[in-house]
């Protein structure tokens, strides 16, 4: 398992604790071992390779099943994996979504462009709006010089232009 300074964890239904982290560029997944008390069945999420800025989210209710499009008593549990590639105004966000198979084992979906760029990425967070969506938060800035003559940006890094964005989210279809 590699180290890594920051894993975001989550528990499913079952209890089954998830750990999530970035390291060199991997995004892995592992889940702890209560008997052995250490993270177990470390694996890399297939597809989501440069990320920083990791952010998990359990969402009840994120994947409908045949026939119940709209209809949340139909729906499955999700992960959401969201991360940051690049930096600057490359910088893009992207989201995996993952779903447990038949046999409780995670699936990963091809990573999804959430948010591009234009603007300068600064951070992320999920949130789960409890009807199988999920938002994405980001703090944007316009790219600019820093301004040497301003004070308060210089003393904190603050800057005047930063602001946050919210996206919504929902899976359409089945599968």
């Amino acid at each position: 398992m590699p180290y890594a300074s920051s894993i975001q964890t989550l528990n499913d239904a079952n209890g089954t604790a998830y750990g999530f982290l970035e390291d060199n560029g991997l995004l892995w997944q592992c889940q702890w071992n209560p008997q052995a008390e250490r993270w177990d069945k470390a694996q890399v999420v297939p597809g989501a390779y440069g990320g920083e800025k990791l952010q998990a989210l359990l969402v009840d209710n994120l994947w409908p099943t045949s026939g119940s499009i709209g209809d949340q008593e139909g729906n499955t549990p999700g992960i959401v994996l969201a991360y940051r590639i690049g930096s600057g105004e490359a910088a893009q966000v992207y989201a995996t979504l993952g779903q447990w198979n038949s046999d409780g084992q995670l699936s990963w979906h091809e990573p999804l462009l959430l948010g591009g760029s234009g603007s300068v990425t600064e951070d992320i967070d999920l949130r789960s709006n409890g009807d199988g969506s999920f938002e994405l938060i980001s703090q944007r800035r316009t790219p600019v010089a820093a301004d040497p003559g301003n004070t308060l940006q210089t003393i904190t890094g603050a800057r005047s232009d930063s602001e946050l964005i919210r996206q919504s989210f929902r899976v359409s279809g089945s599968g």
